[in-house]
């Protein structure tokens, strides 16, 4: 699969209604995205078997390998370990997931970006975010290599962000992350969890916070 000159190699949209894309192809070349989704309602990248297409070409401002922008729908993506991103190294983002108040869960075998100056994406391997209050939570599994170049602030490895989400926010992560200014970021207003077996390189390894009322748990696991 391949895009134009400048573009999306698969453009995913609708108003409201639910949005699904499985790629086996073997390699999806993009230019502004690899994989771009639109709904409010439901996304499903990769349903339960994951892409299986290497991701090339993607770079620019705003970029990324997989994208998808929902609302209040869930938000699923999964990708195997051939859906590579390691030569993106122009792009801003390898996974980019944002909802309002939909639940986001990632699942990526994806190596995003290569080691060596230059060869990282620009803002963050993997970023997913939700702007309302989601009750349902934000889960990031990733079991792969991810390298960034720290030229930006803020940069992230993996960041989970939703500052007004009441739902569960975790990070699982066993991959190797160089560098970025954080490698494991997450962030919400309910419970906070990060579990890590990988190597951390960044100005700041891990942070975990909860800016919600009430009681809430923030957990941090170093294996």
């Amino acid at each position: 699969v391949t895009a134009s000159t400048s573009g999306r190699a698969i453009d995913a949209e609708s108003g409201s209604g639910n949005v699904t894309v499985n790629s086996s192809a073997t390699t999806i070349h993009g230019v502004s995205r690899g994989i771009y989704a639109l709904t409010t309602g439901a996304i499903d990248i990769g349903g339960n078997t994951g892409i299986v297409s290497e991701i090339t070409g993607v770079t620019g401002s705003g970029s990324a390998g997989i994208d998808a922008e929902g609302g209040t729908g869930a938000v699923n993506i999964r990708t195997l370990a051939s859906a590579s991103m390691a030569t993106i190294a122009d792009a801003a983002y390898g996974i980019l997931a944002n909802s309002t108040t939909g639940g986001i869960t990632i699942n990526s075998a994806s190596q995003i970006g290569s080691a060596g100056a230059g060869n990282g994406v620009n803002v963050a391997g993997i970023l997913a975010q939700s702007s309302g209050s989601n009750a349902t939570g934000i889960t990031v599994n990733n079991t792969a290599n991810i390298f960034v170049d720290d030229t930006t602030t803020p940069t992230y490895g993996i960041a989970a962000i939703g500052n007004l989400t009441t739902g569960n926010i975790a990070i699982n992560n066993s991959g190797n992350i160089d560098p970025a200014d954080f490698g494991l970021y997450a962030q919400g207003a309910g419970n906070v969890s990060i579990t890590d077996s990988g190597t951390i390189l960044g100005n700041t390894g891990i942070h975990a916070a909860s800016l919600g009322a009430g009681t809430q748990t923030v957990q941090v696991l170093v294996t």
